[in-house]
């Protein structure tokens, strides 16, 4: 019994840091993809064409 209880405390736990590290890559990408919105949009105020 107290095996499977360590096993599923386990299996959680790589869970749980599973989807912390794939929020993460989300979160860099939704920051990088729209700072580089930002820099455009910048960029082209600055020397209209």
């Amino acid at each position: 019994m107290k095996a499977d209880i360590q096993g599923a405390l386990n299996s959680h736990t790589e869970y749980v840091v599973l989807v912390r590290k794939t929020l993460t890559r989300v979160n860099l990408l939704v920051w990088f993809v729209t700072s580089e919105n930002q820099c455009e949009g910048s960029g082209r105020a600055e020397r209209p064409q």
